[in-house]
């Protein structure tokens, strides 16, 4: 099965561990667009570290989670919504791609 956006998948991955409380994710496949949006994610202090696991497939990434996140979506293939509600910001970024 061919999957149509490997960014908005990861989003939810992330998403759906926030909701449960977990403090790691493992997103798979891995891909640059994922791994940009991680970097900026992690400059801003959203997520903590993350880890690149090479398996000689697609990939997978570690994500450690730092409990900051309210809700990520992609509303389109080029636009990513994220709103904090903790700290009032609501920010809306061109993805890369």
């Amino acid at each position: 099965m061919v999957r149509m956006n490997v960014l908005a998948d990861a989003l939810k991955s992330i998403n759906n561990a926030e909701k449960r409380g977990k403090r790691q994710v493992l997103i798979r496949p891995c891909s640059k667009v994922i791994v940009r949006f991680l970097t900026v994610m992690m400059k801003h202090g959203y997520i903590g570290e993350f880890e690149i696991i090479d398996d000689h497939r697609a990939g997978k990434i570690v994500v450690n989670l730092t409990g900051r996140l309210n809700k990520m979506a992609v509303y389109d293939r080029n636009w990513v919504l994220m709103t904090n509600c903790r700290e009032d910001v609501c920010w809306l970024s061109q993805s890369i791609y």
